[in-house]
């Protein structure tokens, strides 16, 4: 007979995934105040296209930008909601003044991918969590830039979970936010659009 045997699950992995509801209008016109943003970026620095995309620090959610442009205001709030539904998975007692007051840290980035980029395997150290808005759709099966979520332990030899990746399609005006630990990447695109994406990482105390 078998005592004091025990099996548990430990470090469960949670994502939030959601859309806000912006007209096909309202989306046109967040794209086009982006692209101008990323343009504007350029004259100041004097850098190319791809340099400021390669960057990722063109600010996206500054003061100037929450006050004089209305769309963008409902974009970051609807980042906090949406951060905020993900660390209560984690912390049932979080608030949302601590995730505005994280979110201060940071204004946002920018990156986009042209017909051949791709992002590497990698993780975000030193943050807590991750989210990615997506401001068009694509056919991932047939351009690629499909974000590839990987089990945490996927490195291992000895595999817990029959499978150990996650896929996520790309939807326009829809968020995912991942724990920072969790290794992604995005495969190969090859659209002929310039796409586009607003991403904010935070950093918070009471998340695993």
């Amino acid at each position: 007979m078998k005592e004091n045997i025990m099996i548990e699950t430990i470090f469960p992995t949670k994502i939030f995934r959601s859309k806000i509801d912006f007209t096909d209008d309202e989306n046109e016109s967040l794209k086009a105040f982006c692209q101008a943003l990323m343009v504007q970026y350029m004259t100041e620095n004097k850098i190319s296209f791809k340099e400021a995309g390669e960057l990722e620090n063109v600010p996206v959610f500054s003061d100037f930008n929450l006050k004089t442009y209305p769309l963008m205001s409902r974009l970051y709030n609807f980042f906090a909601v949406s951060f905020l539904e993900l660390l209560q998975e984690y912390e049932p007692s979080a608030e949302l003044e601590e995730v505005y007051n994280a979110m201060q840290a940071t204004m946002g980035k920018m990156p986009f991918m042209r017909k051949g980029d791709y992002k590497q395997i990698h993780c975000h150290r030193g943050n807590a969590l991750v989210a990615v808005f997506y401001l068009d759709s694509v056919d991932n099966d047939m351009h690629g830039g499909k974000l590839i979520l990987h089990d945490p332990s996927f490195n291992n030899t000895v595999r817990a979970r029959t499978n150990p990746q996650h896929e996520i399609q790309t939807e326009k005006n829809s968020i995912v936010i991942i724990p920072a630990h969790v290794w992604h990447e995005v495969t190969p695109y090859f659209g002929n659009d310039e796409r586009l994406t607003i991403t904010m990482d935070i950093e918070l105390v009471n998340i695993p």
